[in-house]
């Protein structure tokens, strides 16, 4: 009824359930249903047609017993065939009325008994045409009846019983058919006993025997009607305090509830309040009925965006739940509402029912929350960069500091291993001829000072690769993947550009060392029989991939934080606002890892 206007609220429910325009009052007292009354007439006329005939043809009836015991079979048939009719059709109101299974059972059983009835009917016919010409005629309509039943039924529940009851006005109009053969067909039985009676005078002991009979059926007839009547009285007693009592909970409800419920005319006339809304409104159920939204809401243009939400229940025929805000003395509540149609029993819209519940603190937690979000994740973003410059800038010093202590192991080391190679080769070649004993020691110490030289250059390539300076990444991978080859013994396919690629010094020593590290993790841990490294430029970024069909890495070593190579791969490349991407290989087999670097920063342009 009141709270903050969405742009397009939400509906609720595809039809609104109709329901009768005052679904708080307690169902008036129905007269007893036209079955019931039809079943009293009809047993009346059996018991008078039955003694008439007794009475008429008692001398007849010892000539013609079996013919006479075919037609009480044929009647007795027909009665019970009505009589299920009858009872389906007062179940069908039953049900329709309140909406109980159990009232289908007659329904339900003369679905079930009615087709050996009519066989039951055709068989005792047999070739007689009169009989056979009615039950032809009877057998559709019973069909037709049992139909409209079954159709009023679904429609009740789909459509809801204002549509089932009118359906069911149809199926009246077919039992009276059916009434009416029936009749013919237990008249003309009468009516042919009545003959064979007359013509069989002598049989009179017989005519006591039907007499017997006919009273028996016609008490029974009164009884079943006497337990109808009574059944029928006990269930509309039932109903009527179930009503009753489900009306007393509903209003204790309304009034005991803190959300807002209301009734609403097709003008927007308040028609109910509970109390909850005379409390917020702080005015009384009398002060409230009969005003329109413009009258107890002082801002208009809430006013106006809850008549539109009012006109569109009214307008679409559907339940509309949507979020309203209403000021009241100030204070701007927000409410969650909920709005259905009101329909009376022929199925004309007469207003709009709602619920609205309060919502405003839920909100208000909603916005906290969010803001509360927003400063974590701005808190967090911080943090991240912060840690980012620092990483960055520890990998800097690291890097400077390889490049110092390589520049001091080529200067110092370098010339000192150099002498010492030059000094063995030299003493190398006195040996020979002053003392052969010794050459082969010489020998060793020769190729220990060359072994030396060579660790020299695999320690300075490893603190910082000169041919990456001198000749760009291209040679320096190049070389790597000479000596890994040497190492491993795995010869990697290399797909790298012709040109040159021109890359800033520190990018270049990126894509280096992530190689680098791939390398190393594939020698260390892949079991791979086959890598792949490939370099390609574009207008706008540079792509290293490394790629092995070895074992692979499960998505939660990559997800733990002591995968410290990854990281630090993925440091380097972020440094250059680039990307590195750990996935699987062709067919799901192996490693690929991708470093994708912006070639404008990369270049060093940026």
């Amino acid at each position: 009824m009141n709270d903050e206007a969405v742009p397009q609220p939400e509906i609720v429910q595809t039809e609104a359930r109709r329901a009768p325009s005052s679904a708080l009052a307690v169902q008036p007292t129905r007269p007893v249903p036209l079955s019931l009354r039809v079943l009293f007439g009809a047993s009346v006329a059996l018991s008078v047609v039955a003694g008439a005939a007794v009475l008429a043809d008692l001398t007849a009836l010892r000539q013609t017993s079996a013919q006479l015991d075919q037609f009480r079979v044929i009647q007795r048939t027909l009665e019970r065939l009505q009589s299920s009719l009858v009872d389906a059709e007062t179940g069908e109101r039953g049900y329709l009325l309140t909406g109980k299974a159990v009232y289908l059972e007659p329904y339900i059983n003369a679905k079930t008994i009615y087709p050996a009835l009519l066989a039951d009917l055709e068989s005792l016919a047999g070739r007689d045409e009169e009989i056979t010409g009615d039950l032809t005629q009877l057998k559709p309509l019973i069909v037709e009846r049992m139909g409209s039943i079954e159709s009023a039924i679904e429609r009740n529940k789909n459509q809801g019983p204002t549509a089932a009851i009118g359906a069911s006005d149809d199926g009246r109009r077919i039992m009276d058919q059916i009434r009416e053969v029936t009749g013919r067909l237990r008249a003309g039985v009468a009516a042919r006993a009545a003959i064979i009676e007359a013509q069989a005078g002598r049989r009179t002991a017989i005519a006591f025997i039907i007499a017997f009979a006919a009273a028996s059926l016609s008490v029974m007839a009164f009884i079943i009607l006497y337990r109808a009547v009574s059944g029928y009285h006990r269930r509309r007693d039932k109903a009527e305090n179930e009503l009753r009592d489900t009306n007393a909970l509903l209003q204790a409800v309304i009034q005991d509830t803190d959300d807002w419920v209301f009734v609403k005319d097709p003008e927007g006339g308040l028609l109910l309040v509970n109390p909850a809304i005379c409390k917020a409104f702080g005015k009384s159920p009398e002060d409230l009925v009969g005003k329109t939204l413009h009258e107890y809401i002082a801002n208009p243009d809430e006013a106006e965006r809850i008549r539109q939400h009012d006109l569109r229940v009214l307008t679409t025929r559907q339940s509309v739940r949507t979020e309203q805000t209403i000021t009241i003395d100030g204070v701007t509540r927000t409410q969650l509402s909920t709005k259905t149609p009101r329909f009376d029993a022929r199925g004309n819209i007469i207003g709009l029912i709602g619920i609205s519940t309060d919502i405003t603190e839920r909100k208000e937690a909603e916005r906290a929350l969010e803001a509360s979000n927003e400063r974590l994740s701005e808190m967090v973003e911080q943090r991240t960069a912060e840690l980012t410059e620092l990483t960055q800038y520890l990998m800097r010093v690291s890097e400077d500091e390889k490049a110092r202590l390589a520049a001091e192991l080529h200067d110092e080391l370098g010339s000192v291993v150099t002498a010492i190679v030059l000094d063995a080769e030299l003493v190398l070649k006195k040996l020979k001829a002053t003392a052969p004993q010794l050459v082969e020691r010489q020998q060793t110490i020769v190729d220990l000072a060359h072994q030396a030289a060579g660790l020299k250059r695999r320690i300075i390539e490893g603190l910082r690769p000169l041919l990456l300076e001198q000749f760009g990444l291209v040679t320096a991978l190049k070389d790597y993947l000479h000596q890994w080859t040497a190492t491993t013994g795995i010869t990697p396919l290399q797909d790298f550009p012709d040109d040159a690629v021109a890359l800033a010094p520190d990018a270049a020593l990126a894509l280096y060392r992530v190689a680098q590290e791939s390398l190393t993790n594939i020698a260390k841990y892949a079991r791979a029989s086959n890598v792949r490294i490939e370099l390609r430029q574009s207008p706008s970024a540079i792509v290293l991939t490394v790629e092995d069909d070895g074992v692979g890495i499960s998505s939660e070593a990559l997800g733990r934080a002591s995968s410290h190579g990854i990281i630090g791969m993925r440091q380097r490349v972020a440094g250059f606002g680039g990307t590195l991407t750990v996935s699987a290989g062709r067919d799901n087999k192996g490693t690929r890892i991708r470093a994708e670097l912006l070639l404008q920063r990369a270049a060093g342009t940026a």
